[in-house]
């Protein structure tokens, strides 16, 4: 495969854990230039301008909800992954960002620990990029380990592959370079911690995480890792994405280097994320080498870009106008819910009449992340059925198939709907958030806004929403009924400590 400018997942340590001279902390250390003008991007400003803008005129548009916290974008040629960095980027156009924290890990020089340098700025074809240096200092002051080393920055194309997109979507933002050497699990705990309370603090910094996703693998199989690291991923899980890497990285997928070459860094900026009060995360795009022209089928990298966001947070915190990529305040367009709920109904109507699920693909990059939903049945007003589920390992649009013929066909509170009742159902889709758990359900829950999943041992229950606002519940009714009622516990069960209260969110929306 003609590679440009190959790498490796993650250097060794230096020997001993130090550095050479010109490796050391250096007082200022100047402007950081570019080393990948001419390899991974065209060296001449003007064409590089035209292939930017070009690549974020082809994204897609996607609806990122509240404030966004973080993005996930490669950082390979960008014949390769250029259209999937766009599509990270082309999520940040327009917002109110005077700062990038550029998180990424280290390539071509090992070291321990994690540096952020004291360089003026980055250079580019573009122009130079200032670094905030007061929250360098800031987040270098958050752990003995996380120091200045200017040397392991100066060959690294991992955070530099990155910066042209940020200087033509965010032309007046300053950056914070982070790179991850061989870094302890405290110092990693650290900078999520720090940079948490920093997205958390300010409305106008956001995260990007620089990675790639599977090394050198077939195509087939860099998509089956690559849809499963994007799924830990955009369930803002980091343990999830540790039972990926066992699962895959242990030799039995031929070829495979790595499942994703930041790993670290991703799992610092999800930990952050979370910290800041994010409570959801979407896959805006994958693709992998081989579907550029100069790709091999045979041997892979894959790329992921995936936004991670506060949907509570009102826009208008970190957001001059509206982007153009927003169609409305919801997750989802107009044209998306509108695609969701079509296919719910032919899901409905085929099962109902003893067809098979239909299976053709839906290409609307809204509906390929990898959500939970609840699809709910009312008939003259009245509950039909109802079924879905919290995660989910395949895209929406056959979530909600699949959840369409589970309440048609399925829910054991209900007879099976009947080919003459189908056209007096009316449908509901409920897209749901990641679930989070709380820790005090009468200060942490709101009716109306909040759904509750309520879990002991093997007993667990669930009410959507909208269950409290049709109910007219109050806050301990609606704890109350569910435990009583959907988790089959006592109804004062969500006082007990040792019961789980979790939260989430959705999107609702019907039929006419």
């Amino acid at each position: 495969m003609n590679r440009i400018l190959p790498i490796i997942c993650l250097s060794a340590a230096i020997a001993g854990g130090g550095c050479s001279a010109e490796d050391k902390p250096a007082a200022g250390a100047g402007e950081r230039k570019p080393v990948l003008a001419g390899s991974y991007y065209p060296a001449d400003p003007g064409e590089l301008k035209r292939e930017v803008d070009a690549l974020l005129a082809a994204a897609p548009e996607v609806s990122v909800p509240g404030r966004l916290l973080a993005v996930v974008a490669p950082h390979a040629g960008y014949v390769y992954s250029g259209p999937t960095a766009a599509a990270a980027f082309k999520a940040v156009r327009g917002r109110k960002i005077a700062t990038v924290v550029l998180v990424g890990c280290a390539h071509r020089v090992g070291f321990p620990g994690v540096s952020v340098p004291d360089f003026s700025s980055y250079r580019t074809p573009l122009g130079a990029v200032p670094v905030d240096s007061v929250l360098a200092e800031r987040i270098r002051a958050a752990a003995p380990e996380i120091v200045s080393i200017p040397g392991v920055h100066r060959s690294e194309p991992t955070l530099e592959a990155e910066i042209p997109f940020i200087q033509t979507v965010l032309p007046d933002a300053r950056i914070v370079p982070v790179l991850i050497g061989d870094a302890p699990p405290a110092a990693l705990a650290a900078l999520g911690t720090v940079l948490g309370d920093i997205l958390r603090d300010d409305p106008e910094t956001i995260a990007v995480c620089s990675t790639d996703l599977s090394h050198y693998p077939g195509v087939e199989d860099a998509a089956r890792v690559d849809r499963q690291t994007l799924e830990a991923v955009a369930a803002l899980d980091p343990s999830r994405l540790d039972l990926v890497r066992e699962r895959f990285e242990g030799g039995n997928v031929p070829n495979l280097v790595c499942v994703m070459c930041g790993f670290r860094g991703v799992k610092a900026v999800v930990a952050a994320a979370l910290r800041a009060g994010a409570d959801g995360a979407a896959v805006i795009a994958y693709a992998n080498s081989a579907d550029s022209p100069a790709g091999n089928p045979d041997s892979v990298v894959g790329y992921g870009a995936v936004a991670i966001y506060d949907s509570e947070r009102d826009r208008a915190d970190n957001q001059e106008e509206q982007p153009m990529n927003t169609a409305t305040d919801a997750n989802l367009s107009p044209k998306a819910r509108a695609e969701l709920l079509k296919t719910a109904r032919e899901a409905l109507t085929a099962v109902v009449n003893g067809r098979p699920l239909p299976d053709s693909p839906i290409d609307d990059p809204e509906l390929q992340g990898h959500r939970g939903a609840f699809v709910t049945l009312n008939e003259n007003g009245a509950l039909r059925g109802c079924i879905g589920q919290f995660t989910a390992d395949e895209p929406l649009y056959r979530v909600v198939r699949t959840m369409a013929r589970e309440a048609a066909l399925h829910d054991p509170r209900f007879v099976p709907v009947s080919p003459a009742e189908a056209d007096r159902i009316d449908i509901e889709i409920s897209v749901l958030s990641p679930m989070r758990r709380i820790s005090d359900p009468l200060r942490e829950v709101v009716p109306g806004k909040h759904g509750i999943y309520i879990r002991r041992g093997a007993r667990g229950g669930t009410y959507l929403p909208q269950v409290a606002t049709e109910h007219h519940m109050g806050l301990e009714e609606f704890l109350s009924s569910c435990c009583a009622h959907k988790a089959g516990l006592a109804p004062d069960a969500w006082k007990d400590p040792e019961t789980e209260v979790y939260v989430y969110t959705a999107e609702v929306f019907g039929e006419e």
